[in-house]
């Protein structure tokens, strides 16, 4: 699946940034709050439109150790490539709907810092590969 375009990337990324705001504010929301935040819905929603997240369900070979990045986001985003750092949305987005309700892998990306460093991160390529 080919990177999406700088300004789809710049959107999902500014998106995230917004949920990150909004989590930092509502640090002890419960579960379903957390769901129901605007900011949540908007980036959920920009994840599929910006293309960060596509419609097909098989990996590509790639693995996560998601309690790695999560614990260490700034050294396992800078190794990743950005197609990696897209799949890591895809599957944190896809891994969203399984655990809906016993947990949030994008809530724990989102306090971590992983997703917002991986946003920036394909924000970042798609803008040095459009010029």
């Amino acid at each position: 699946m080919p990177l999406p375009t700088h300004a789809q990337a710049q959107r999902f990324a500014e998106a995230v940034e917004r949920l990150a705001a909004a989590e930092a504010d509502g640090a002890r929301l419960d579960l379903d709050a957390w769901y129901g935040l605007p900011a949540y819905d908007e980036a959920l929603s920009q994840a599929y439109r910006q293309e960060m997240v596509h419609g097909e369900l098989a990996a590509d070979g790639t693995s996560f150790d998601i309690d790695r990045i999560n614990a260490q986001p700034a050294e396992c985003v800078a190794a990743m490539s950005a197609a990696q750092a897209r799949h890591l949305v895809h599957w944190l987005y896809r891994n969203e709907r399984v655990s809906h309700g016993y947990g949030s892998p994008v809530r724990e990306a989102i306090r971590s810092g992983a997703l917002e460093l991986a946003a920036s991160k394909i924000a970042a390529c798609c803008k040095l590969a459009a010029n």
